[in-house]
């Protein structure tokens, strides 16, 4: 049903109606410039045309017009020293009660017929055109102080190659083209491999159906970097994806004597095919195959007899294994500045690696991620979260549980891999366990085993919510009051109120913790600094201070 909501002679534009449904925000030129109006009571079954009320009087004008998650800020494009830029509008709903007024621009009281102002030399001439310019030139009889009348001759242009014989335009196949849309090089650093320099270039087709990536690590090296090459066909509803990739790491311990260093290197070769297919604006269907050969070898040192070193490869295993994957999603959350604070997400995931020879593994895995999200008032919301996954099978993997993917931490960095094993891990502890995170202040892979249980809960809120001159490069400040807890097993589930359970000595059993830290935006990326303890509920102790600073945005 089509219902006319607003009955003026002039432009209006960028209609957006608040998330509350109860007002419309729109832009209109009422007195000669764009500025924002907002119709009331939209929602009112026996609500007449009411008369809109402007909330902005700007002399340069307002373009796209957006409000914000919970309805305290409009967001609008202004011009101002020769650019536009992207301003805010706070408490737009009850800037209705200062009654602005929008006087008439200048030019909107000026006459209609405006006459037309010539130089006193030439109002007293019939012709414009200078004889004594172009006395010298030949017009081919153009006379150009007399009449000119019209050629009668009619010009039919060919229209064939646009027609065809039934009158229809003719239709041409589309010739797929690629140019480079974007190229980039930037340094990351992983918590469980350390830094890495990666370089990425994506090119596409003009309609955006094809779209191919390539990876590669700064420096190239075939059987040590990290490099890919991804492959996107995206005209149909259903999203098919086609990579290769080539995955390396080495695992290093250090001694006093080089040669005696011992390095392990990890290698997965694989490729990935997989789909998206959408079901409805909030659910989906995600499926994939993974073929991988996976090889762990050993560089060892040898002295060149130049006062070198190379290494040679000592193969230590390899094998290769097909993991299909189906993934089931719903997701209907509302975001604000840097999390969800309104709706509900959830996933259900089930992979399998069927042992396609003797050396291939053979397991089953599911899992799934629930988290909702209610927001109490403005700016403050909470948000829990739930992650379950069990693993079993002749070569059932394990959950790695503990920790958070920080950047720095006070945490020992030596620690990183599998509470800080002498050994180096195993290929199917790399690759194939599923870490299980957030769990703050307790060390990554504190606990692990074939079944996994944990649940977060945080309350969100504004900690500085105006920009003050000291920290404008930190804009707004928002944190979080955080608990934490989880649980690891493989055949026998540990009871909560066994105080044996909850023992750092053991790889399975209980964790809980809980701390707070803000939140910010810094170089245009989010940081999360989180301040936590470990706590046992059945002793009562808690532990010391740890902190962690990540990258990031809140589950």
């Amino acid at each position: 049903i089509l219902e006319q909501l607003t009955d003026t002679p002039y432009n209006e534009s960028f209609p957006c109606v608040s998330n509350d449904g109860g007002f419309l925000a729109f832009i209109a030129d009422k007195g000669g410039i764009n500025n924002i109006y907002l119709h009331t009571d939209i929602n009112d079954p026996f609500n007449v045309i009411i008369e809109p009320k402007a909330i902005t009087n700007v002399l340069t004008g307002i373009t796209q017009l957006s409000w914000n998650g919970d309805d305290t800020q409009l967001i609008f494009t202004g011009f101002f020293n020769r650019g536009y830029d992207i301003y805010t509008l706070d408490n737009p709903i009850l800037k209705i009660e200062n009654n602005t007024l929008v006087p008439p621009a200048k030019w909107t009281l000026q006459s209609e017929e405006t006459e037309l102002l010539r130089n006193e030399d030439n109002k007293e001439k019939k012709s414009f055109i200078s004889e004594e310019k172009y006395k010298n030139y030949i017009f081919s009889g153009f006379d150009a102080t007399g009449d000119i009348s019209s050629s009668p001759e009619i010009v039919e242009l060919d229209t064939s190659a646009v027609y065809d014989s039934t009158g229809l335009y003719r239709t041409h196949l589309y010739k797929t083209r690629f140019t480079l849309d974007f190229a980039q090089a930037y340094y990351a650093f992983d918590t469980r491999y350390g830094g890495q320099g990666m370089a990425y270039f994506l090119f596409s087709d003009i309609l955006g159906d094809h779209k191919l990536q390539l990876g590669t690590e700064m420096v190239v090296d075939l059987k040590q970097s990290d490099y890919f090459l991804l492959y996107r066909l995206l005209p149909y509803k259903i999203d098919w994806n086609f990579v290769f990739y080539h995955l390396a790491y080495q695992y290093r311990r250090y001694s006093s004597n080089y040669l005696t260093n011992d390095i392990t290197l990890y290698q997965n070769i694989g490729t990935n095919i997989s789909v998206s297919k959408p079901i409805s604006r909030f659910k989906r269907i995600d499926g994939g195959i993974d073929l991988n050969h996976m090889i762990k070898s050993n560089l060892i040192p040898k002295d060149d007899g130049h006062g070198g070193v190379y290494f040679e490869d000592e193969l230590d295993t390899s094998f290769t294994t097909l993991i299909p994957s189906i993934k089931y999603t719903w997701d209907n959350a509302l975001w604000s500045y840097t999390h969800p604070v309104e709706g509900f997400r959830y996933y259900l995931k089930y992979r399998t690696s069927p042992g396609i020879n003797e050396r291939s593994l053979t397991f089953h895995s599911t899992t799934m991620d629930g988290r909702k999200y209610h927001r109490l008032f403005k700016g403050v919301s909470i948000a829990g979260r739930f992650f379950a996954g069990k693993n079993w099978g002749p070569d059932a993997q394990k959950f790695r549980l503990g920790g958070v993917p920080w950047f720095f931490s006070s945490d020992r960095y030596s620690d990183r891999f599998y509470g800080g094993q002498e050994n180096a891990p195993s290929v199917e502890e790399l690759y194939y366990s599923e870490y299980v995170m957030p769990l703050r202040g307790v060390q990554i892979s504190n606990k692990f085993g074939q079944n996994v249980f944990l649940a977060n809960l945080e309350l969100r809120l504004p900690f500085l919510i105006y920009y003050f001159p000291a920290i404008k490069y930190l804009g707004q400040i928002n944190g979080v009051l955080f608990t934490d807890f989880g649980v690891t097993w493989d055949s026998d589930y540990p009871e909560f109120w066994d105080n044996s359970n909850w023992q750092n000595n053991s790889n399975t059993g209980w964790l809980m913790s809980y701390g707070f830290g803000p939140r910010f935006i810094f170089l245009g990326m989010p940081w999360q600094l989180d301040y936590a303890w470990e706590y046992n509920p059945h002793r009562g102790t808690i532990s010391d201070r740890k902190w962690y600073l990540t990258i990031g945005l809140d589950f």
